[in-house]
């Protein structure tokens, strides 16, 4: 009840502020005799009040307090989570919600929690970099059919080059493996047949060497009688 009578309270005096505000704006555009440069919204801006409607209207915002600043972070969350909806089924590139419209409903979030100046935490994009980032967000062109079945016989080309490198390649380490073999099992041969001719040679040395002394023994001893 209190929040009711305070709110009806400051929107009366607002009404009276709304004819001050008029009456400051037609002195501006009756007096001002050059352009003047501003700070606004972290830029400085040129203008130049004597062309301006002096008609132009005023609105006042009222702010009342704790328990409407709460209702209009409320009713500004509700507006944000909406836009966020409408972004995420429809894309930035929807005819309902622009940048412009997002960064407005952040900027009204900070003022509502009644902090000063919503670029001191935001920063609201230009034009160009919302341009850069939507053509970036875009998936590539796909290229035509002609270039996919280029593409892929290049591919199999390529494929088929690194398959016959790998055969080559392995049909010479076999030929080494088996020559290997070969020089191997021919060296086992030779040694063998050495070896062979050696025990042969040895037998032969030993059978007349045993035959000898036989012969030795029996002329040494003369014929029995």
């Amino acid at each position: 009840m209190v929040i009711g009578q305070t709110e009806l309270m400051v929107r009366t005096f607002a009404q009276g502020l709304r004819r001050v505000f008029k009456g400051l704006l037609g002195l501006t555009i009756k007096h001002q005799d050059r352009p003047r440069a501003v700070r606004l919204r972290g830029k400085w801006v040129t203008f130049d009040p004597r062309h301006w409607n002096a008609g132009m209207d005023a609105t006042v915002n009222t702010g009342l307090g704790a328990g409407t600043r709460e209702r209009d972070m409320l009713m500004i969350q509700m507006i944000q989570q909406l836009q966020e909806k409408l972004l995420t089924t429809l894309g930035p590139d929807n005819p309902y919600v622009s940048p412009d419209n997002l960064y407005n409903g952040i900027a009204k979030t900070v003022e509502a929690a009644g902090l000063k100046s919503p670029d001191l935490y935001f920063t609201k994009p230009t034009p160009e970099d919302i341009q850069r980032r939507m053509q970036a967000a875009q998936p590539q062109q796909q290229p035509d059919t002609g270039m996919q079945q280029l593409q892929m016989q290049m591919q199999l080309a390529n494929e088929k080059a690194r398959m016959d490198g790998e055969n080559a390649k392995r049909k010479l380490e076999m030929e080494r493996e088996l020559k290997l073999a070969e020089i191997q099992q021919n060296g086992a041969l030779k040694r063998y047949q050495i070896d062979a001719e050696l025990n042969l040679k040895r037998e032969q040395n030993l059978a007349e060497m045993a035959g000898g002394t036989a012969l030795s023994t029996a002329h040494i001893g003369g014929m029995p009688g």
